[in-house]
């Protein structure tokens, strides 16, 4: 079975509901360099996934546990990307998340909860946004 899949520098701007449900046993998935606006519930399906890199200048938010059911996931980059706001819970369910690479996107505003449920978290990389001011990150 597949264990990585790299679709980086492609085209791809949105990614069909259950185009990834035979793929249960993906380990590692690298987006890098494609025009998605969101990530939504279309990777619900990788429910063995552990290292998530997305790159996308178009993709401008996470909500609230939006990445929730990847419950296995310990490394998720989304360096390069174009997120101004963290909201409560963006991360929310993620209780095995080691790394977190946000870094070199326009972040202005963490919200006081994004970061809550992060209990496993060791790295977490702000470079390059455009914070302020902070309140209660961790």
């Amino acid at each position: 079975s597949l264990n990585n899949l790299d679709l980086s520098e492609n085209q791809i701007g949105y990614l069909k509901y259950g185009i990834f449900k035979a793929l249960a046993k993906l380990k590692i998935f690298k987006l890098i360099n494609n025009p998605i606006k969101s990530i939504g519930d279309n990777l619900k399906f990788l429910i063995s996934l552990e290292e998530l890199n997305v790159r996308s200048k178009l993709l401008a938010s996470i909500e609230s546990y939006e990445l929730s059911y990847l419950t296995k996931l310990y490394e998720l980059k989304l360096k390069g990307c174009n997120l101004t706001i963290l909201n409560n819970y963006a991360f929310g369910g993620l209780i095995y998340l080691e790394l977190l690479d946000l870094s070199q996107n326009r972040i202005e505003l963490i919200m006081e909860n994004a970061f809550k449920q992060l209990e496993s978290l060791i790295f977490l990389y702000l470079d390059n946004n455009q914070l302020n001011k902070h309140k209660n990150l961790y």
